[in-house]
């Protein structure tokens, strides 16, 4: 059994279950049941992606006077690990 808790992975952040015996309820693993669960896993998933770095395009003016895009960078401070 995959370590979890309401469908949630405890050990992998962002991983989900449905369709479990006894998940969230005694019908979780029955069509009756994987409609609530997938509910409430999408809830703790669109939660963990609003909460995800937002990414802004920069544009810097050339020496021709036209402007040009950057590379995105992120909002929070932090970097990508790719050195920039």
């Amino acid at each position: 059994m995959p370590r979890q808790v309401g469908g949630i992975s405890t050990t992998h952040p962002g991983l989900v279950y449905l369709g479990l015996e006894f998940q969230r309820s005694f019908a979780s693993n029955t069509l009756r049941g994987v409609g609530r669960d997938a509910a409430h896993v999408m809830a703790a998933l669109a939660a963990r992606v609003d909460r995800r770095p937002r990414f802004v395009r920069r544009v810097r003016p050339t020496a021709s006077g036209a402007q040009r895009s950057t590379s995105p960078r992120r909002t929070d401070g932090a970097t990508d690990g790719a050195g920039g």
